[in-house]
């Protein structure tokens, strides 16, 4: 045997440079590979019939918010001239058998009332931050998209964390009339066409659900001089009744933030709201089932 002429003492020292190597070298292609994420996104769902009355609802919830971060040194800013809220109409689209939706993909169109202005969002979600950073979600040179590499967080149970990447392409649209077909809308978002959906399939209003969203952007949570979340709170009407609302603040990764601090404060937020929160569900789910 090969091993007995190498010697027991030689083989395991030849063993162990090879497990070094293989997994030196796989960490080194892993860093060269990543991308680095542009926000993390802490949300909570809450209940719909504590949104009956939306102003309401709205206040109380935010003066929780700022009253916590209050208690834990967190100073909040409403910002000079922000506009304080909106509405938009928000409509998902995908095939009768949900393919996009089957791939991870996301297709959403999103239509401000008050200005007219829309934009289209194509979104590649996943748990791994490897597979989120490795989608394609490009647009074609005729467009001009906004991407960005965001990991969403949600409570889970107690003080444990569920944690969502994604990939998205954001194109503010002059397109009047989106592409009714996976071929038509390739000419946008050229992946379409390689995904193993069959070229004429149509788009169409997902579950025939066309949600009106009144949002509301409060302001600035300050976690350190550098370092902020901009808070909003959504509420989702579907034919005029409340389906859903949530808060989130989104934090930009430009620099390096107060992690403890942040968790902290959204552990602590979590178990404050404990009779607002809806349970075990995202947004967009509602609208697939």
């Amino acid at each position: 045997m090969y091993i007995k002429k190498l010697g027991k003492k030689n083989f395991i020292i030849l063993t162990l440079f090879f497990l070094f190597t293989a997994v030196f070298n796989s960490n080194s292609m892993l860093a060269k590979s990543k991308k680095k994420l542009d926000s993390k996104e802490y949300k909570i769902l809450l209940k719909a019939r504590k949104f009956k009355n939306s102003s309401a609802g709205a206040f109380t919830f935010l003066q929780l918010v700022i009253n916590l971060a209050a208690e834990h040194g967190i100073p909040f800013s409403a910002g000079p001239g922000r506009k304080s809220s909106y509405s938009r109409e928000v409509v998902y689209l995908d095939t009768k058998d949900f393919d996009l939706y089957e791939n991870n993909y996301i297709l959403r169109k999103r239509y401000r009332l008050s200005d007219k202005k829309h934009d289209i969002v194509l979104k590649y979600r996943a748990k791994s931050f490897q597979e989120a950073e490795n989608a394609n979600v490009e647009v074609t040179s005729s467009f001009k998209g906004n991407k960005k590499f965001e990991e969403d967080i949600s409570s889970k149970s107690g003080n444990n964390f569920n944690s969502v990447f994604s990939l998205s392409n954001k194109v503010k649209s002059d397109i009047k009339d989106i592409p009714k077909t996976i071929n038509g809308l390739s000419t946008v978002f050229p992946i379409l066409s390689k995904l193993k959906i069959p070229g004429i399939a149509k788009l169409s209003t997902v579950n025939n659900r066309k949600i009106i969203e009144k949002k509301y952007s409060p302001g600035f949570l300050y976690f350190s001089n550098k370092v902020k979340g901009e808070t909003a709170l959504s509420i989702w009407y579907l034919n005029e009744k409340v389906l859903i609302a949530e808060f989130s603040f989104t934090v930009k990764l430009k620099s390096k933030g107060p992690n403890k601090v942040i968790k902290n404060f959204f552990t602590e937020l979590n178990r404050r709201s404990i009779h607002w929160k809806e349970k075990g569900t995202t947004k967009t789910s509602l609208i697939y089932k």
